[in-house]
């Protein structure tokens, strides 16, 4: 397997790994990494220190938004602005996540369609079913209501 591809295949499990050596952590099962994370290296500092950031803001970003579209002010205004300022947060974690990583993509991708690897199908494969997944279920939530309509005749 070429240094790219290790490279990418540390990239793209970074998450997966970190969950399942935490659930190692906490069940006192412990999860090894695969020689290909030792060989390739640790991550730079900015994204290893951001990593957990991000994953815990997605979840506030995910977690508020589902509240407020269930139950929308009813249970007061602070879920907006605990949303916003998540989001806003979010957005300059993934931004230098993605500054960080901004040279890997245009040398990695052409390497999966290439070389074939073994984890290219799975990879693909997860990219296309995540955007049809989205499609899918933003169609379905089309004919609900939201709780934000203005009233009829309001501005």
């Amino acid at each position: 397997m070429s240094a790219r591809v290790e490279a990418n295949a540390r990239l793209t499990g970074t998450v997966g790994v970190c969950g399942a050596a935490s659930a190692g952590i906490a069940t006192g099962v412990p999860i090894h990494r695969p020689l290909i994370y030792r060989a390739v290296g640790p991550p730079r500092l900015a994204t290893s220190l951001l990593g957990p950031v991000t994953v815990v803001l997605t979840l506030v970003v995910f977690g508020t938004r589902v509240e407020l579209w269930l139950f929308g002010y009813r249970l007061g205004f602070a879920w907006a602005s605990v949303h916003h300022a998540s989001s806003y947060l979010w957005f300059a974690a993934m931004l230098v996540h993605v500054i960080n990583y901004l040279t890997q993509p245009p040398r990695l991708a052409p390497a999966d369609w290439r070389d074939h690897q073994r984890e290219a199908p799975s990879r693909q494969t997860l990219v296309a079913g995540s955007l049809i997944l989205g499609i899918v279920l933003a169609t379905l939530l089309l004919p609900f209501p939201t709780p934000f309509a203005l009233p009829a005749g309001g501005g």
